[in-house]
């Protein structure tokens, strides 16, 4: 369904049911603002513990200097 049709459907409404969309409409950027902060902080939670993790194994990277050094020499 597109805009343009919504607003056509919303035409036909009586006052008292247009009354209640738009009061349902003003309540509903609030929840979505407060779901988008809650998962932007989680987020910047996640992000914060980014290349903190530990492990056993090593890579290329973790030893990117003794490996540059093998291919300059």
């Amino acid at each position: 369904m597109t805009v343009a049709q919504l607003v056509e459907e919303a035409k036909q409404l009586t006052s008292e049911e247009r009354r209640i969309l738009i009061e349902a409409l003003a309540e509903a950027p609030r929840e979505e603002a407060s779901r988008s902060a809650k998962a932007r902080n989680a987020r910047r939670s996640f992000l914060a513990l980014a290349g903190k993790g530990e492990s056993e194994h090593r890579d290329v990277s973790t030893d990117k200097y003794k490996h540059l050094g093998e291919i300059y020499s």
